[in-house]
């Protein structure tokens, strides 16, 4: 009797082992610093390639919707300065929803966070750490 390969997953399996791509995770860093720098909070960069077509959720805190909207448009700059272009940007009373390609970002009020808590939505995502250093605004 032939054993089949337990760890070998089936061909017709949703379950994508691969993480984010580098210049996904590159670019999600770089919104991630843009927003720390326009004074949101709460910063979170989620991993969320095996759910899809996008790999990196930023989701970040604002102080008002006014201040989500500012933290959004300046990053669109900074996806446009490095020659990339935005796909989509969705403003709400609460929620502002930039979507870069490989990266979505994700700009809450507080009660707006609370309430669709994206991260327990998405828990099973890994988190990428956010580094010290500033990323450059264009890259090579």
């Amino acid at each position: 009797m032939v054993r089949r390969n337990q760890s070998r997953p089936s061909p017709w399996s949703t379950h994508r082992p691969m993480a984010a791509s580098p210049s996904a995770v590159e670019l999600a860093r770089a919104v991630a610093h843009l927003a720390d720098e326009k004074k949101a909070h709460d910063l979170v960069i989620l991993d969320v390639s095996r759910g899809g077509t996008i790999d990196c959720f930023v989701i970040a805190t604002a102080t008002s919707s006014k201040h989500a909207l500012v933290v959004a448009e300046e990053a669109l700059r900074l996806v446009k300065l490095r020659g990339e272009q935005p796909w989509h940007l969705e403003t709400a009373s609460d929620w502002v929803c930039a979507d870069f390609g490989d990266v979505v970002l994700h700009v809450f009020t507080r009660e707006a966070r609370d309430y669709y808590d994206l991260e327990h939505l998405w828990a099973d995502a890994a988190r990428i750490a956010r580094t010290t250093a500033a990323p450059s605004e264009v890259s090579a």
